[in-house]
Formats: structure tokens, C-alpha cells, sequence
């Protein structure tokens, strides 16, 4: 009967430690303000379909400035507010020791400007799951902040637009409008973006996440 006993035990263990993860991971999300999106059902969505932009708004920026770039452009199509993005970047104290902001620091700077954002990790989704998120999205009138990169760098731009299997996009890196009367200043096609998105890395760990207003 002890013997037996001494086998069980630890099986009791082993059988509570999923359910032990799941919970730390729903605190973490709630910690860092992650929303964990699951494969959803089909939905419809246009075509095709472009926010409004104002290509004055084409900024490049200085240093790792990125996401303070991206919240700007978030923050003006959404509230139609124009903002300095170094004022945001200066305004955003939750940064790495690089500079690199946390997805946490734009969305708590958007939702003081009243925007309801959060991160979204949609690690859950294929690809197509991706490209549906992301066009429900922005059909519904939200810009969605995308972080792409690899495992050396990581970088945010805004999607603002799209038609057929291109997006339309704000990458603050670039010093040319290469896409027109688009919105954003580059048009890519859903490969490049996608390819982009699942590469960027953070600790070695898929990072797989955009921010939108919910």
C-alpha cells in the first residue's frame, strides 16, 4: 500500500501542472496587458479598404523610435489627434535599455488618449488567421500596429491599408513615400509582411503580436 502510494503522489502532481501554467499565463497576460487571440470563425471582410492618412504624416525617425512613430499614426486615425512623436517617445517610460519600447508602454500611452488599445498575441492563428485579424481589423476603422523583425532586430509599423494581397503600411524607417496616394509610405505584399511578422524574436522567443484598439 505504501509503495503504491509513493507512485500515485507524484502523478497527482504531474496531472495539476498544466492547469498551474495556464493560470500563470493568464496572469502574465494581465500583468503586461496581452490579449491572446484564438482562431475565430470567418468573418467577412472588404476587398478592399484604406484608411484615412495624411502622407505628412510620413515621419522618419531618429534612433529606436519606432514605436513611438507607430502610436502617433495610430493615434491620429483613430482620434484624428497629431502628436509629436518624440513627445511620445518621451512621454513612454516603459522602454528597454536600448530604447526600444515595450508593447505595453504604446498601449498604455494610446488608451490615456483615449483609445481602448491592447496587444494582441495571435501566435494561435495560421496565417490566414493572421490576415483575417488583420483585415477585420482595419476594415472596422483600426490601425494595427504590427511588431516584424527577426531574432537580431525588432521593429513596429502601422497597417493602414490594403487591396487584394497587398498592405498598405507606415514604416517609419524609410525616407521615401514609395506607394503613392495609398496610406502609409509602402505598399508589401502579404507574403513579405507575414514572413516579417513571424520572424521577429524576442529572447528567442516567437513574439507573434500586433496592437489595435478593441
Amino acid at each position: 500500500m505504501e509503495k503504491k502510494a509513493m507512485i500515485e503522489t507524484p502523478r497527482r502532481y504531474w496531472a495539476i501542472i498544466p492547469f498551474v501554467l495556464v493560470i500563470l499565463g493568464v496572469l502574465i497576460a494581465a500583468r503586461l496587458d496581452l490579449h491572446v487571440e484564438a482562431p475565430s470563425a470567418r468573418k467577412a471582410a472588404p476587398a478592399s479598404f484604406n484608411l484615412s492618412w495624411d502622407d505628412g504624416l510620413n515621419l522618419t525617425q531618429r534612433d529606436n523610435t519606432c514605436g513611438a512613430h507607430a502610436a502617433m499614426a495610430a493615434l491620429y486615425v483613430t482620434k484624428g489627434e497629431r502628436v509629436d512623436p518624440y513627445d511620445v517617445y518621451r512621454s513612454i517610460p516603459e522602454k528597454l535599455g536600448n530604447g526600444y519600447i515595450y508593447p505595453w508602454g504604446i498601449t498604455r500611452f494610446l488608451r490615456g488618449r483615449g483609445v481602448a488599445a491592447k496587444a494582441s498575441y495571435l501566435g494561435l492563428r495560421s496565417d490566414a488567421g493572421k490576415e483575417r485579424w488583420l483585415r477585420e481589423t482595419v476594415s472596422s476603422g483600426r490601425p494595427a500596429v504590427v511588431i516584424l523583425g527577426t531574432r537580431k532586430y525588432l521593429h513596429y509599423v502601422t497597417v493602414l491599408g490594403y487591396d487584394g494581397p497587398s498592405y498598405h503600411l507606415y514604416d517609419s524607417l524609410l525616407a521615401m513615400d514609395t506607394n503613392g496616394e495609398r496610406p502609409g509610405n509602402v505598399t508589401v505584399r502579404a507574403g513579405e509582411l507575414l514572413d516579417r511578422w513571424n520572424g521577429a524574436r524576442f529572447k528567442g522567443f516567437r513574439l507573434e503580436m500586433a496592437i489595435a484598439e478593441q
